[in-house]
This record gives structure tokens, C-alpha cells and sequence, in this order.
């Protein structure tokens, strides 16, 4: 971001986007919880028959709780969930996709993150290899180096350009 007057409206994006999932944040809370009191009894017990127990106890204690803990969420349609996308690159899987809204691309990442906001320009210039986006998980893509069969078809790559253009 090289603007700070962008942040806000990041933010907001990502509001809109996630909105569903920010509403189990109390249900991944919990899922921490039990990873970190599992990792723990690990730390803390050299026998292996023992620590079986212990995780054996720990689960138990969850599964006996859990419906009290998980709360099913409907997750609400977000206002820009019905945008056209398009996956940029892919490998055995979507690595990072593109969505269309009516005045900028938004650059998504595999776990769904927002990695950019790009203009018709500055998507070209991603596109031709001038530029490079980094991920949520920091590693940076250079799309014109990627091999060509990770790569969105050329021609429907411009289709979903040009309505912006």
C-alpha cells in the first residue's frame, strides 16, 4: 500500500469479505485452546502411553463441551461475494484469484486473503512481469515466471480485463 488513505477501505473490504468468518473467531479461539493444552501435556510428558492418556482425557473433555464451544454461523452474503473472479495462477489448486468490482481487481491468495487492489495498470503491469505480488504467507509472485500451465489462459484472461479497460 503505498497510500495510507487506502487502509480504511482495506479494512472495510476485508469486513465485507470475511465477515462470516470473523463471527467464528470464538470457535477457532477455542480450537487454539485445545492445540495449545494437547502441545502442552506433549512438552510435559516423556512416556508415551501416559501422554496418550493425557490427549485421550483432553479430547474427551472437548468432545463433551465442543457443542457448547462451536456455534454454527450462517454466514451472511457479503456485498461482493457475487463479483466475477478468475484464477490467476493455479497448481493443483487456485494460488491466487482475481475479482472484479466495478472500479478496481481485488487480488486474493490461497487461504483467501487480500494481497492487492489493483487498476486496470497496474494489473497489466503484474501481468507482464514488471511488478510482483506478495502473499500472505510472504512469498512473492512474479506472474510472467510462473510456468505457463500454472497460468490463466491468455484470451479469457483479457475477457475479464477489458470490461474495465
Amino acid at each position: 500500500m503505498k497510500d495510507r488513505k487506502e487502509l480504511p477501505e482495506m479494512i472495510q473490504l476485508f469486513k465485507e469479505e470475511f465477515d462470516g468468518e470473523l463471527s467464528m473467531l470464538n470457535t477457532l479461539v477455542n480450537f487454539e485452546l485445545l492445540i495449545l493444552e494437547i502441545g502442552q501435556a506433549i512438552d510435559e510428558t516423556p512416556n508415551d502411553t501416559i501422554l496418550g492418556g493425557k490427549i485421550r482425557v483432553i479430547i474427551d473433555k472437548w468432545m463433551a463441551n465442543k457443542d457448547k464451544l462451536v456455534t454454527k454461523v450462517e454466514k451472511p452474503k457479503s456485498k461482493n461475494s457475487s463479483y466475477p473472479k478468475i484464477e490467476l495462477l493455479n497448481s493443483e489448486g487456485p494460488i491466487l484469484m482475481l475479482k472484479r468490482t466495478p472500479e478496481a481487481f481485488l487480488m486474493y491468495d490461497e487461504w483467501k486473503f487480500l494481497v492487492g487492489k489493483f487498476s486496470v495498470e497496474s494489473l497489466d503491469k503484474f501481468i507482464s512481469g514488471k511488478s510482483t505480488i506478495t502473499d500472505s504467507n510472504n512469498r512473492v509472485w512474479n506472474y510472467a515466471e510462473q510456468h505457463v500451465n500454472m497460468r490463466q489462459d491468455p484470451e479469457k484472461l483479457e475477457e475479464f480485463i477489458k470490461v474495465l479497460r
